[in-house]
């Protein structure tokens, strides 16, 4: 989905590797569970970087305040599914 201030992305299990546009895309950024716990969520090119061993739970764990640090930013998901959402400078 794109809207006026972000683009955003369903992500289900795997490892998936995210080509970001930094003259327009970013800073900010966020990986949120779609339903219910999401487990073994890593990721890489975020200034938090996730580790794999959060387990991501609205009302509990989510990481919604994050920032793009690479122009390529990879989010593996275990288990459940996250959405991934990045902000748009249009």
């Amino acid at each position: 989905l794109v809207g006026e201030e972000s683009v955003t992305v369903v992500l289900g299990v795997g490892r998936h590797v995210i080509r970001v546009d930094r003259e327009v895309e970013g800073p900010k950024c966020g990986v949120v569970p779609l339903m219910g716990p999401v487990r073994g969520v890593r990721t890489e090119g975020l200034k938090w970087d996730l580790s794999g061993e959060e387990t991501l739970q609205l009302g509990r764990f989510v990481s919604t305040s994050n920032e793009v640090v690479r122009d390529e930013v990879v989010v593996e998901v275990a288990e459940g599914s996250v959405v991934w959402t990045c902000q748009l400078r249009l």
